[in-house]
């Protein structure tokens, strides 16, 4: 399969083609990490809500709706938006996302500010 051969990690460790979890590795530029957060109202979780073009997050291999599992090695998928957000804020750089692909189980809603 063409994709399996083209996926090697870059040197970061990042794929292009990734499936399952994910680990992606982020600096922060002079406009932050190049990416926003988003939350179901009243539901755990929270979710990539946009990703900014040539940043950071696209480097890593953001994608838009990938569900955030971890930041910098903390469990978040039982965390409210702000806790994730403020995590991400207060993180050290290189920041280190673990991500999965949003489920059908998962919804989209409100966004946040870029980070």
């Amino acid at each position: 399969d063409i994709k399996e051969a083209q996926n090697r990690p870059d040197e970061r460790g990042n794929l292009l083609y990734p499936t399952g979890p994910r680990l992606c590795v982020l600096d922060i530029e002079a406009v932050g990490f190049g990416f926003n957060l988003c939350c179901a109202p009243d539901k755990p979780g929270t979710f990539i809500g946009q990703v900014a073009s040539g940043g950071s997050g696209q480097r890593a291999g953001l994608l838009r709706g990938d569900a955030i599992v971890e930041v910098d090695g903390q469990n978040m998928e039982d965390r409210s938006l702000e806790e994730v957000g403020a995590l991400v804020k207060a993180g050290l750089t290189p920041l280190k996302l673990v991500v999965r692909e949003r489920t059908e189980g998962d919804h989209l809603g409100r966004n946040r500010p870029p980070v």
